[in-house]
């Protein structure tokens, strides 16, 4: 009896020790899933290159975070002037961020920090491996020499073989082409003021940031902005300084319109159809005999269908993509059916029959039929029929359509929320999906005498 009682206790303690497993199991499942949706949780990024040079702290960093801008540039420890940006918390958050280095008009300008060919290596191979996105080289001259061109090639290809993206600020205008096979992308004008591009900025206008200092405002800061996005330009970002973020930052995010979630399905589309088709049938039989017989039959049939139907329909793809549907349709239809018979023998008998039946689907169809008959019983041999049939049938369907192109929308992605799943509820999920199992091996063990 103590054997199958501790059987039973052994037993019963294995299924308690599987139930927990299973629960821990799915425990630590519902908090990948829980962290992954938190990875995952990051709006589009607006095309912005926005510069900061200031000391960075946690309200820095989340405003810069918050803005979601494409590209960052600031100072780490990796760079030159031996910041404090935390490179790994702008890069998890979705922003490429690019490290400031002095290109010193390729080593010919002493600066403040060093700017030597060996200097600037030894600084991207730093860069590189703090996990930067990128290396922002200032001072590059537009026009290089040979050996300028040199400088800036081995800055370029260190960067590269190191898997870093290179951005070239030569601040002017117009650059020689030549720079472009070097870098990925090349700050213009850090003055733009919505001027008419010129030649470089135009053919390279999908590689081209611009900068515009002195903005006071989150309006115009926006209007700059857009209007560099409508012109092609890969990233515009307009502020008072560098060294401070505007206090209007937040509102002029709101302002601009991302140029990647931007989508406009405006559709307007009316049609009209009508049908008619009349039908005349018109049959005369003529049966004289000695007995003066005449039998004449007049059939008329008159048939006509009129199924007008009207669509409209409007979608647009709005910064929430709502889309409204209109659709609305017209069908009517109305059958009516009037026979009319008269028969008139030795003694004439007159019978008149009217159904009239209405019914609504999606066609207009009215049908008259008048049957009128005159019959004389005949008995001889002359017998004369002549049968005429005339038909005629008209058909017309008509059909217009137009389309009509609405205002382009502005749809903005924003970030979810993870949902996470309560541990004790799944615990006790399990401990009820298991208590029946329990149950049904008490009764075996009980039956079996273990």
């Amino acid at each position: 009896m103590l054997k199958s009682l501790g059987l039973k206790i052994r037993t019963n303690i294995i299924f308690q020790i599987i139930a927990i497993a299973t629960v821990v199991a799915s425990l630590i499942g519902v908090c990948n899933v829980a962290t992954a949706k938190e990875v995952n949780a990051a709006s589009i990024p607006v095309s912005i290159n926005l510069i900061y040079y200031g000391q960075n702290s946690s309200t820095t960093d989340q405003g810069i975070i918050d803005a979601n801008p494409e590209y960052l540039v600031d100072n780490s420890s990796a760079g030159p002037w031996q910041g404090n940006a935390d490179i790994s918390t702008f890069m998890a958050a979705g922003i490429k961020y690019f490290e400031y280095i002095d290109g010193g008009y390729e080593g010919t300008v002493s600066r403040a920090i060093p700017n030597d060919l060996q200097s600037n290596l030894d600084y991207i191979d730093a860069i590189a491996k703090a996990g930067a996105y990128g290396v922002f080289v200032d001072e590059v001259s537009p026009s290089p020499s040979t050996a300028a061109l040199d400088y800036l090639k081995q800055l370029a290809d260190r960067a590269h073989s190191l898997g870093l993206k290179v951005v070239f600020n030569t601040g002017v205008d117009s650059w020689s082409d030549s720079l472009m096979a070097y870098c990925d992308f090349i700050n213009s004008s850090e003055v733009w003021n919505n001027d008419p591009l010129t030649a470089s900025q135009t053919k390279w206008q999908s590689r081209t940031w611009f900068l515009t200092q002195g903005v006071n405002d989150a309006a115009t800061a926006a209007n700059l902005t857009n209007a560099a996005w409508s012109k092609g330009i890969a990233a515009e970002y307009a502020c008072s300084t560098y060294t401070a973020l505007p206090t209007w930052l937040a509102d002029y995010i709101t302002l601009v319109e991302p140029s990647s979630t931007a989508a406009v399905v405006p559709t307007s589309t009316t049609t009209t159809t009508a049908a008619v088709v009349p039908t005349t049938t018109t049959t005369t039989a003529v049966v004289p005999t000695t007995m003066a017989a005449v039998v004449p039959t007049t059939t008329t049939t008159t048939t006509t269908a009129v199924v007008p139907t009207t669509m409209a329909a409007v979608a647009a793809a709005p910064a929430t993509m709502a889309t409204t549907a209109v659709a609305p349709t017209t069908m009517a239809t109305t059958a009516a059916t009037t026979t009319t018979t008269a028969m008139v023998a030795v003694a004439p008998t007159t019978t008149a029959t009217v159904p009239t039946t209405p019914a609504t689907t999606a066609t207009v169809v009215t049908t008259s039929t008048t049957t009128t008959t005159t019959a004389a019983t005949p008995t001889t041999t002359a017998t004369v029929a002549v049968v005429p049939t005339t038909t005629a049938a008209v058909a017309a369907a008509p059909t217009t359509m137009t389309a009509v192109a609405a205002a382009p929308t502005t749809t903005t992605t924003a970030a979810t929320t993870p949902t996470t799943v309560s541990g004790n509820a799944i615990i006790a999920f399990f401990l009820r999906l298991w208590q029946p199992v329990l149950v049904v091996w008490d009764h075996i063990s009980g039956w079996m005498g273990i």
